[in-house]
This record gives structure tokens, C-alpha cells and sequence, in this order.
């Protein structure tokens, strides 16, 4: 991983939290964006899913990671993809749930769990495998992992994450629960489900990260806010960048606008098919695209 990807040292969230996963300690971490926590999760339990093959080859270790939106769902599963070949000879058997890994699940379940690792999916996806198979699942399940916690919320997941987590009470479950964010409102909504909890914030678990530049620009109404937009690439800016719009009709309109002053834009909505959303964003990884305008419920 040094050589690969110029890891000298972990980040800090990492050096705390990856000691406490290893004794399977249930956690609730806070942490700025862009410091490291999926890794900081994703190594321990990887490391003890690989020896749980090793030791225990007739019920290894499973995880099951809760993300709010899809597209954090496939980046966490390209993460686990890359890693995972350092901790086992063989890449983990990882899932990201969607239509037809649900028909698979649906049509031999037993088959389902036995060939599965490491599930990820949305709280909707989770709940609907749990509700299907009537809790099976949990007895499988090793470690369960809720991933931008504070979103869960923000997409009124509330009673959904709720159902899951009441169902995995009378299970020995590794539960972590990880945020950018944590208000004192959320912070008690999941302590009352794991009172054991190890509490880590690294920072404040309300400021913003130090790496991020806030600024307001004041508008008077919605075409002030197209020209602001328009003005600011005509200028000097960096990429790559998001824009967050509300409604799909203002996302394409504001890209109708910009388009001629950006070649390298393009926008993303939930009417748009997954494949084709799939694309831009790698797309977008890749540099090919700049700009992404995108709707907040789109991610969903």
C-alpha cells in the first residue's frame, strides 16, 4: 500500500479506529470529509473477514455496509475491490445490492449469503433482504457498518435505519456508525442502540473540514443565481467541481446555461438510467469530465 498509493502513515481517524475494529469494539467516529474513514473501517474488518476464511471456513466473518446513496455504495465497493487483495489470496466476495443481485437473493437466498462477503446497499435495499428473509441475514453477519450516518437523516431514512437496527439487538454484532457530522440529536438516536459504544470525534463533530473554503454569494432571485454561477467560470477555477441544484428542471436549465462556457460539463438526475449515470461519474473520476451538475435527491 506504500508503494501503491503513497500511504506512509495512517491518518488519524485511521490510527484510532482501526485498533478498536480489530477487537471488534462497536464505535461512533466523527470525522471531517476526505480524512480517511472508509479505509479506517474497511482494513480491520477486511483483515479479520480473511482470517475468519482461514479459521473458521464453515461460518466466516460477513459485513454489511449502509450507505445513503448508490453512488457511495459503488465507491465504497471499488475501495474494497482494490484493497481487499492485501489482506486475503483471493479478492473478497463483495455485493452491492441492487435489482437483480436482489432477484439473486430472492431466488436462493442460502446461496445468496454463502457466495457473499461483504454486502453494501442503501438502508431501503438492507431492509427490504431483511424483511424478505425474515432476519436470517443477521445471523450471519459479523459486522455492520453505517457509513455518512448523519445523511440518514438528512434523506428521512429515520424509520428505516431504525427497523435494521432494531432487528440486530438480539445479535452479536460489531456495529460502527461513522459521520462527517454528528449533532447531539443524532449522536443520542444511536447511542440508544449500542450503549457500549467507543466514541472517537477527531475535530469538531460540527465544524466543517479546515480544508474546505466557505463563501456566500448573495443573489436576488433565481436568474441572479444562473449569472452568478456563469460569471464564476468565467474565471479562473479549479476542477473538478459539484453543483448541487434543487429539481431537475433547474439542474438542466443552469447546464444549458454553462455549457457553452465549459466544454467538459455534464448533469446528473434520478430519471437518468444507472448505467448512464455510472458512466458520468466515472467519467468524472477520470478527469474527462470537469463540472457535474446534479440534483440533491438524485444520489438517492
Amino acid at each position: 500500500m506504500k508503494e501503491n498509493y503513497s500511504f506512509k502513515i495512517p491518518s488519524p481517524i485511521q490510527s484510532t479506529i482501526i485498533p478498536v475494529l480489530f477487537q471488534n469494539k462497536n464505535v461512533i467516529a466523527c470525522s471531517e470529509t476526505g480524512s480517511g474513514k472508509t479505509l479506517s473501517y474497511l482494513i480491520p474488518i477486511m483483515h479479520n473477514i480473511a482470517n475468519s476464511h482461514k479459521l473458521e471456513a464453515s461460518n466466516p466473518y460477513k459485513c454489511v455496509i449502509i450507505l445513503p446513496t448508490k453512488e457511495l455504495c459503488v465507491q465504497v465497493y471499488n475501495e474494497v475491490s482494490v484493497f481487499s487483495k492485501y489482506y486475503t489470496d483471493s479478492q473478497l466476495k463483495v455485493k452491492v445490492i441492487h435489482k437483480s443481485t436482489m432477484e439473486s437473493c430472492k431466488t436462493n437466498f442460502g446461496n445468496f449469503i454463502h457466495n457473499t462477503d461483504i454486502l453494501i446497499g442503501t438502508p431501503m435495499h438492507i431492509n427490504e433482504i431483511l424483511e424478505y428473509e425474515n432476519g436470517l441475514l443477521l445471523n450471519s453477519v459479523k459486522y455492520l457498518i453505517l457509513d455518512e450516518a448523519d445523511q440518514f437523516f438528512d434523506y428521512g431514512y429515520i424509520e428505516t435505519i431504525d427497523n435494521i437496527l432494531f432487528q440486530t439487538k438480539d445479535h452479536k454484532i460489531c456495529k460502527g456508525f461513522f459521520s462527517a457530522t454528528l449533532p447531539d440529536e443524532i449522536e443520542e438516536i444511536l447511542t440508544t442502540y449500542i450503549m457500549d459504544a467507543v466514541k472517537i470525534t477527531i475535530g469538531s463533530n460540527l465544524a466543517p473540514s479546515k480544508s474546505i473554503v466557505q463563501q456566500i454569494v448573495y443573489c436576488t432571485n433565481e436568474s441572479g443565481k444562473l449569472l452568478g454561477i456563469s460569471n464564476f467560470f468565467k474565471g479562473n477555477f479549479e476542477s473538478p467541481i459539484l453543483i448541487f441544484v434543487e429539481g431537475i428542471a433547474n439542474c438542466e436549465k443552469l447546464y444549458q446555461t454553462i455549457k457553452f462556457d465549459i466544454p467538459n460539463v455534464a448533469y446528473l438526475h434520478s430519471q437518468m438510467s444507472r448505467t448512464h449515470r455510472e458512466e458520468i461519474v466515472k467519467k468524472y473520476r477520470t478527469g474527462e469530465i470537469w463540472v457535474i451538475i446534479i440534483t440533491t435527491t438524485s444520489i438517492i
